[in-house]
């Protein structure tokens, strides 16, 4: 890859063309000759949309994380106490409710 092409780019028409095997003339076009291809740009972003990013990243790995606990907190022999402990049974209310939070969000 050139070092002066941006790390998001797309062919240009011509570029793409010569790439491309010969096509017989009497076949009709392709969906890439009909088809405006607009190269693409590299992008950069704020410091803002960066922390959206980080946080939407974070919020699905938590998602994913008590989901999985709480899963497995349900089924799991091993968590026969922590299904009758209070202090757990409060923090499945609080999971429960903080991932209906991220799902409905």
């Amino acid at each position: 890859m050139d070092a002066e092409r941006p790390l998001l780019y797309l062919m240009s028409g011509e570029e793409l063309h010569s790439c491309a095997s010969p096509v017989d003339s009497s076949t009709p076009a392709s969906s890439l000759d009909l088809l405006q291809l607009a190269p693409w740009q590299a992008i950069s972003l704020t410091v803002i949309e960066k922390v959206q990013i980080a946080a939407a990243i974070l919020g699905s790995l938590f998602l994913i994380a008590s989901i999985s606990w709480l899963i497995w907190s349900t089924f799991s022999p091993s968590a026969k106490w922590q299904r009758q402990d209070l202090l757990f049974q409060i923090c499945y209310g609080m999971y429960g409710f903080m991932d209906i939070v991220c799902i409905g969000g």
